[in-house]
């Protein structure tokens, strides 16, 4: 196995352990995964020449890499999702708006945001 096989295989196992952290919620470790694929990649591209049959292997790698970047984006979609769910119930009105069958609306009162301590 010759260097540049070594760096597609260690990028191949590193690929499939982003997808996992990213369906198990483990964001925290997307940073240090992305710093260790970019000192692969680096590697990678100074080890010239590609060697041989190393074609498909790389197409592989790059659907991996197509199929992270979907999984992140629908993570980052589903956080921008949580965020604006929250602002929308911290900025909401402290009363509810109902209306009756003949459309007339009334106002039901809040309860306050803040919280309550018991003893």
């Amino acid at each position: 196995m010759t260097h540049a096989d070594d760096i597609v295989a260690r990028l191949d196992a590193l690929f499939e352990s982003e997808r996992d952290a990213l369906l198990k919620g483990r964001l925290s470790e997307i940073q240090s995964v992305s710093d260790e694929k970019e000192q692969l990649f680096d590697a990678l591209a100074a080890s010239h020449p590609t060697p041989a049959g190393a074609g498909p292997r790389l197409a592989q790698l790059r659907d991996k890499a197509i199929r992270n970047e979907r999984l992140l984006d629908a993570s980052m979609e589903g956080l921008r999702a949580a965020r604006a769910r929250l602002n929308s119930l911290r900025e909401r009105p402290q009363g509810f708006r109902t209306y009756d069958a003949s459309g007339r609306q009334s106002d039901l009162p809040g309860r306050s945001a803040s919280v309550v301590r018991r003893a």
